[in-house]
């Protein structure tokens, strides 16, 4: 008979954010979040789909990221920044222009939403 023995395969985790968790209310039937790389670096950032807009955090590689910051005032659950909700409007980050880094895309009701990524912030039109 094999023993059998567990070895740990990575670190114990640690709070290393204090942006979209629960408590900044980032409820997730109100509010998206995905890590995709928005500079172009080949490092993951955070993004969230928030109540004003879009918001990203910026990896500064060794699992550190950047405070967030509201990249884009459009994708959002309040009127103001479109009235997006999670179970209606899905919202995805892709490079779509070839240059590196993810842009968004919208699902909304009229039709597809775009906001280029442009370096730390997204262009809408």
């Amino acid at each position: 008979m094999a023993s059998r023995w567990l070895a740990p395969i990575a670190e114990p985790s640690k709070l290393v954010l204090n942006d979209f968790g629960l408590a900044q209310g980032w409820a997730s039937e109100k509010r998206l979040r995905f890590l995709a790389d928005t500079t172009g670096d080949g490092i993951p950032d955070i993004v969230g789909f928030g109540n004003e807009g879009v918001w990203v955090s910026h990896s500064r590689g060794g699992g550190q990221f950047e405070q967030a910051q509201l990249v884009c005032r459009g994708f959002g659950y309040s009127e103001d920044a479109g009235g997006w909700r999670v179970d209606r409007h899905p919202r995805f980050l892709a490079d779509i222009t070839g240059d590196g880094r993810v842009d968004i895309v919208g699902f909304g009701g009229p039709g597809v939403y775009v906001a280029r990524n442009l370096f730390r912030r997204f262009r809408t039109r």
